[in-house]
């Protein structure tokens, strides 16, 4: 998808560091100017910044395109909030900041008769990494739309604009199956060691995993008339 947002946009000293990782070269040493790179990479076109290139290596995303941010709430309860954050930035950034904001609000439980030991959080921190990352690459960027992190006592839901794609459904999730709405997305995700992400499918039944070995009621529901798709992480020091 392109953009009216021109190449001059792009973060080119983050996307040098980020070419160095994973390529191992730098720019310097390479022939090809830095526009044709980007266009070889489906980051640009005919000189501006596809989404998907603003997204991952632009430069003040949260105010070129807002719609494409997280909005975390902490929920007193239904109707009141105690906290809330606006989190910008590019897709890498975004996933460390939504999954930070959620880590902050979790309790911790002694597992042991160690009281010095820091505690086992009530939600594994992995899944939640997962599903952030799963809400910034598969959503809908027809939809103009961010994506809610709602913190609530009983439940920590994630919600992001759109529903599953074709013939995905829940239970083709939980075994792995996926379509790839936004590839170029997807495949630079899982190229940045720090997201955890994988691309390859096996992220639901990680988080499945994950869950059911800490007891934590995880759901997924694909909502049609709202055109959303939301992960619910149920509160394990709520549960009797």
């Amino acid at each position: 998808m392109s953009t009216e947002i021109g190449i001059d946009a792009c973060d080119f000293f983050y996307f040098s560091e980020f070419y160095r990782m994973v390529y191992g070269e730098l720019l310097a040493d390479i022939t090809i100017n830095k526009v044709s790179l980007l266009e070889n990479l489906k980051l640009a076109k005919d000189n501006h910044l596809t989404l998907a290139g603003l997204l991952l290596f632009g430069k003040q995303v949260e105010f070129l395109k807002p719609q494409f941010c997280i909005k975390g709430t902490c929920y007193i309860n239904e109707e009141e909030f105690w906290d809330k954050e606006d989190i910008g930035g590019k897709l890498f950034e975004q996933q460390k900041k939504g999954v930070d904001f959620i880590l902050r609000k979790l309790r911790r439980r002694q597992i042991n008769k160690d009281f010095n030991a820091p505690g086992e959080l009530e939600i594994p921190a992995l899944a939640i990494k997962e599903a952030i990352a799963n809400a910034l690459v598969h959503r809908d960027y027809f939809i103009n739309s961010s994506i809610f992190i709602n913190i609530f006592e009983d439940r920590v839901e994630i919600a992001s604009a759109g529903t599953l794609p074709n013939t995905l459904n829940i239970e083709n999730i939980k075994l792995g199956i996926h379509i790839e709405r936004n590839p170029i997305l997807l495949s630079f995700m899982a190229k940045f060691p720090d997201t955890g992400y994988t691309g390859r499918g096996s992220g639901i039944p990680r988080m499945l995993r994950l869950c059911q070995e800490k007891n934590v009621p995880l759901e997924f529901i694909n909502d049609v008339d709202r055109q959303q798709f939301k992960v619910i992480f149920y509160r394990k020091s709520n549960q009797n």
